[in-house]
């Protein structure tokens, strides 16, 4: 009451439990007159409010606000509720994860490597996209194709045991790794070492793993989600494939395996685009622009 702010931030969850808990403080802050600014790093609006109770719930929350997301490709998540004149676009932004080139004979597109490297870094959920790789890694194998898969995450739906039973059944126990969560060095190693990274994704906004790989100058296998296709530039930075596409998946896969000149030019691409629109410092710009604007208006 005493030192009234002119704009309330508040990265909004926009579903689940935390959802009401949120909803409490927005309470508080309208009634106080506080204008608000609510910044969206997950998505789940639309489904959510084909019930009744929700609708109102999210009508109550977005009324004479602003919003941030991610990406212009999910707005269409709460166009219902939401003017486009008062959302803004700021892509998540990271830290540079390698300062320079990576190991001469990682990087050079003349590399004769003999099993092409494969990572996939995530949690190891379904929604991830983990089991669908492994249908493509069995296509993979049985194509003939040279390659190592390396699957590294914190169990989630999905546990290391029941990869492992999966992996023994297909018969890829020589060719595919597992790992629970790699941080620090370790992460860093994991990413110096592949050549491809793959992230099948079925559910996800604007997955920050994806520019981590791209700062180490690793060509992208993603699928056609979220704000993925404002990160990967199809046939530039990597390919994307319809979710649950397991024959293109398996496809655009084998194709960067055999090539290396094409697995140069796109992980030099996507370093490249890392640089220009994704690290901490463009988004912390883009943010402040963002919370100015909105606060002088």
């Amino acid at each position: 009451m005493r030192r009234r702010p002119h704009l309330c931030y508040l990265a909004l969850t926009t579903t689940g439990l935390s959802l009401y808990k949120d909803v409490m403080i927005i309470g508080l802050l309208k009634f106080f007159r506080i204008k608000m600014i609510y910044h969206l790093h997950n998505k789940g609006v639309k489904i959510k409010q084909e019930r009744k109770l929700c609708r109102l719930v999210y009508n109550f929350i977005f009324e004479n606000s602003e919003v941030i997301i991610l990406s212009n490709l999910l707005y269409s998540d709460i166009n219902t509720t939401v003017k486009k004149s008062n959302v803004h676009i700021c892509p998540n932004g990271i830290s540079d994860q390698i300062t320079e080139v990576r190991n001469e004979h990682l990087h050079d597109g003349n590399s004769k490597k003999v099993r092409v490297s494969l990572l996939f870094f995530s949690n190891l959920m379904e929604s991830k996209g983990v089991l669908v790789l492994m249908k493509a890694f069995v296509l993979l194998f049985r194509r003939g194709i040279l390659f190592e898969g390396v699957i590294v995450g914190n169990e989630g739906d999905v546990t290391l045991k029941r990869l492992n039973n999966l992996r023994c059944e297909l018969g890829l126990n020589e060719i595919v790794k597992l790992y629970n969560g790699k941080y620090g060095v370790e992460k860093s190693e994991a990413f110096l070492k592949a050549d491809i990274f793959v992230l099948p994704t079925l559910n996800d906004c604007f997955p920050l793993v994806i520019l981590e790989a791209m700062s180490y100058s690793l060509p992208i296998v993603s699928t056609v989600e979220g704000g993925i296709p404002d990160i990967v530039e199809e046939n530039r930075t990597g390919f994307l494939v319809p979710k649950n596409d397991v024959n293109a998946l398996t496809d655009k896969l084998e194709l960067l395996i055999n090539s290396s000149e094409l697995r140069f030019k796109m992980g030099t691409a996507g370093r490249k685009k890392f640089e220009r629109e994704f690290t901490i410092e463009k988004f912390e710009s883009r943010i402040g622009e963002i919370l100015q604007s909105v606060a002088e208006k």
